[in-house]
């Protein structure tokens, strides 16, 4: 009998793998999100070198023309309002001199003075008044033209923004339909590479990941100082704008007191309408410059969140890493079980293999014993053909006296039912030794077909068993290879495995050992087979002995009724001996039913024939005589027939016995058949489980590697040195040595781009600091033209004060030379106008100042 052991495998649960899956969809995901960072990231660098243009040249254009735009303006505005102003009071002083040729002098120049300021007054408070109303006008029209401007930005953006979506999906999902393809390419091209390369792979994207991590840290650390700057730019930015909204206030506010001091001192419109325009350039500029610096905010806040990002993804990839390792020694923990497992396999195969060979043993001594009872058999059939033949010679003797022979033919008769009867037995018995032996070869045969699986299985098991080791190897090289212990724990596991081979060998021989003695007990049922054969042989020449005796017994009956003297009694007898003969044949078809019946009918018809026979005495004690001859032989026989129904009932219980033990190791077998099937199925799911691992760590492998080419390729095409590569015509063997160093000419190439465009921010983060020095010096350049101008105005209130006094004196001087009060009346309604024009004005000034101190 041959049993193998089969190795069991770890018991790994589902929800590893489920595990394992959400880790490398994580991962996967978090490389996404690093592309899109970094397209993002690719975005905002373009918006700043925009910025960049932008700002120089608005820096320039502003520094050359701002610094002259104001004088000139206001120079051509004077020079034009002083003209018409001129023109106009010539004009009235013409008309005047005509009128008041006869005045005095003195008159005269007091009224062309106040003419003179009057005239003036009203026109600059009318001018004051168109002023204000356009300032208002354009001021709503700014704001009117702002938000239309900011609505139509926002929908070209949420418009770009879409379509950028668009594309981006359109991107991904012809990069996934892609990396399908490429993935079950690659899976081909994975299932026949050595363990070695695979673990150089992940030694590399280990390191790369180390290097990116390291980079990142760096990044962290830029970031920060980024981060503080923009901090500080933001600060400097509102105070700025605070500054900026303060200082427009104020000029507007100083604005509106020189453009009333100016009209007091015969400004133009046109002055104005120029200023008004510089105004307008100027605050678009400064709302552009506000804009741009927003945009750079944003910029600098969508960066943080980047970075915040990326070290979030490669956080979660350094937490990967170690389940990973944590289950590679949870997997080496199910290794040892299982092995542990396999040796308590081995001695339960053992076990069993002594079992069976116990139970061949018991086999042995039933064919012995059955032998036996073949070589009795034989015997007693011998004796019962002598005893036959000394009854044939008996019947010769005594055929001359029929009395005799009728005796001897009722003692004949009556042992012919007793020799019925024991061969009835024994044929049963025989039939049962038949059915015992059948179901004994039956169970062999049994055993036989059962033991040929166990080996087909074993055999199968054992080439799963090599598969699966082979598998355990290259997952234990792949994930620990510089864990000597478990190398120590293969090498166990080999020896075991050559000790098990020497096992199976020894089980084969030992299997071939038995199926010798299969055949030669084949031979020995076929030798059984033919000896029942001649036993039926000699049982039929019996019968037909039988017959010959009933024919020969006919003959005697004939004789007799020729010599007795009573036919009547002749044919009773001749009736009585159909009847016989009919029972007769009826018994060979009942057997042991009619035979009891067929005895009493037999003592009946031996009691009547002794009655009828009474008279002959003489022949009647000579048959006496002859009967207690015939019991003494009879008892014999019987006390033989009784020896071999005890040794039968012993062999049956043997039978019996040697059944239950086969019923019980049949049981055995089924266990352990239901055990081996148990574990085929394990070892069945394990190994998937291990192959679906295998395969979901290559897939892994070639998503990392196809969107590091993907970034590569985004990279190379916004770069100024793309990324190429050159193919050559490799062997399959060197298939693997030609994606690892395509693989580090990816990563190296994107760790030189990660350089270059940390580069490009440093040289944006310095134009964005001349930017704001820029800045700083175009705001010292307002401040002193501010100043300048606030001296301007304190000029202006002194030559208002003096003129104020003026007005005053010639007031006093016109008082003292008294008019007539025709000429008087609307000299003073020109003087009260004058003063309401005065009072206006002053007041206006007061609320501007108020407006410049809050």
């Amino acid at each position: 009998m041959i049993l193998t052991t089969k190795r069991q495998l770890p018991n790994v649960n589902n929800e590893k793998i489920r595990q394992l899956n959400s880790i490398l969809t994580s991962t996967e995901d978090n490389i996404r999100n690093v592309q899109q960072n970094f397209e993002s990231f690719k975005q905002t660098t373009s918006g700043v070198e925009k910025f960049r243009d932008n700002t120089s040249r608005s820096a320039l254009q502003r520094n050359k023309d701002d610094r002259y735009s104001i004088d000139d303006s206001r120079q051509s505005l004077l020079s034009n309002e002083t003209e018409k102003f001129k023109h106009e009071i010539s004009k009235k002083t013409t008309r005047k001199s005509s009128s008041n040729r006869g005045s005095n002098d003195s008159m005269i120049s007091s009224k062309h003075e106040s003419i003179v300021q009057e005239i003036g007054h009203s026109r600059h408070g009318q001018r004051l008044q168109e002023i204000e109303r356009e300032i208002l006008r354009h001021r709503e029209e700014q704001q009117r033209k702002l938000t239309i401007i900011q609505q139509e930005d926002e929908d070209q953006f949420s418009q770009a923004r879409a379509t950028s979506n668009k594309k981006a999906y359109q991107l991904s999902l012809q990069n996934t339909k892609g990396q399908l393809d490429e993935d079950e390419i690659n899976k081909n091209l994975l299932t026949q590479q050595s363990p070695t390369t695979l673990l150089n792979c992940t030694k590399s994207i280990r390191e790369s990941v180390s290097q990116y991590t390291n980079q990142l840290i760096r990044n962290e650390m830029v970031h920060e100082k980024e981060i503080q700057k923009a901090d500080e730019l933001s600060s400097l930015l509102n105070r700025r704008r605070r500054t900026a909204e303060h200082d427009q206030l104020h000029l507007e506010n100083e604005y509106l007191i020189k453009q009333q001091t100016m009209l007091s001192k015969s400004t133009t419109f046109n002055e104005m309408l120029n200023f008004k325009k510089e105004l307008e350039k100027n605050e678009r500029n400064r709302e552009e410059h506000f804009d741009q610096i927003q945009s750079l905010v944003k910029t600098c806040d969508e960066k943080d969140k980047l970075l915040s990002r990326t070290l979030f993804e490669l956080k979660e990839v350094a937490e990967n890493c170690d389940t990973f390792e944590r289950q590679n020694t949870k997997l080496q923990y199910d290794l040892t079980l299982a092995l542990e497992k396999l040796e308590e396999m081995t001695e339960e195969a053992e076990r069993f293999a002594k079992e069976s060979l116990n139970s061949q043993k018991q086999l042995a001594d039933t064919e012995q014993k059955r032998e036996e009872f073949h070589i009795q058999a034989q015997e007693t059939n011998k004796q019962w053909q002598a005893r036959v033949k000394k009854f044939e010679k008996d019947i010769e003797r005594y055929k001359l006296d029929s009395t005799q022979m009728l005796e001897k033919n009722e003692e004949l008769i009556k042992e012919i039912n007793t020799f019925k009867s024991q061969e009835l037995n024994l044929r049963e018995q025989i039939t049962k030794l038949e059915t015992d032996l059948n179901l004994a070869h039956t169970n062999y045969n049994q055993l036989e077909e059962h033991f040929t699986r166990n080996e087909n299985d074993h055999r199968v098991i054992r080439s799963s068993q090599e598969s699966d080791i082979a598998t355990f190897k290259e997952t234990a090289y792949e994930l620990e290879k510089q864990l000597s212990i478990q190398r120590q724990c293969l090498l166990k596991t080999d020896k075991e495995k050559q000790n098990l081979q020497h096992l199976l060998q020894e089980e084969i021989n030992h299997r071939n050992n038995l199926d010798s003695k299969l055949k030669q007990s084949e031979q020995d049922n076929e030798k059984l087979n033919a000896s029942q054969s001649q036993l039926q042989q000699q049982m039929i020449a019996l019968e037909n002995e039988r017959t010959s005796l009933l024919q020969k017994i006919k003959e005697l009956e004939f004789e007799r009724d020729s010599l007795t003297k009573e036919k009547t009694q002749h044919l009773s007898l001749e009736n009585d001996y159909e009847e016989i003969k009919r029972k007769l044949e009826i018994t060979k078809v009942d057997y042991t039913h009619g035979m009891k019946a067929l005895q009493m009918d037999y003592e009946n018809k031996i009691e009547i024939f002794e009655l009828q026979l009474s008279d002959e005495t003489s022949r009647v004690a000579i048959l006496q005589r002859h009967e207690i001859e015939y019991k003494n032989e009879i008892e014999r026989l019987q006390e033989k027939a009784a020896k071999y129904e005890d040794e039968s009932t012993r062999a049956h219980c043997i039978i019996e016995i040697l059944s239950r033990e086969i019923n019980d190791k049949s049981r055995l077998i089924d266990e352990l058949e239901s055990k081996i099937n148990r574990l085929t199925v394990e070892t069945t799911d394990q190994r998937n489980q291990i192959l679906k691992r295998e395969s979901d760590y290559q897939n892994s492998l070639h998503l990392i590697y196809n969107e590091i080419v993907y970034c590569s390729e985004c990279l190379s095409n916004d770069s100024n040195e793309p990324f190429t590569i050159v193919e050559s015509g490799t062997t399959p063997r060197d298939e693997i040595e030609v994606w690892l160093s395509k693989f580090k000419a990816h990563l190296t190439w994107l760790k030189q781009e990660i350089e270059i465009r940390q580069e490009q921010e440093n040289k944006i983060r310095q134009d964005l600091a001349n930017a704001l020095l820029d800045c700083d010096a175009d705001r010292k350049y307002f401040a002193s033209e501010l100043a300048k101008r606030e001296v301007l105005i304190n000029e202006l209130r002194s030559s208002h004060q003096i003129f104020e006094r003026e007005t005053l004196n010639n007031t006093i001087e016109y008082q003292q030379s008294s008019l007539p009060e025709d000429e008087r009346y609307p000299i003073d309604d020109r003087y009260r106008q004058f003063q309401i024009m005065i009072d206006s004005v002053k007041r206006e000034l007061h609320t501007a100042k108020v407006q410049l101190s809050t």
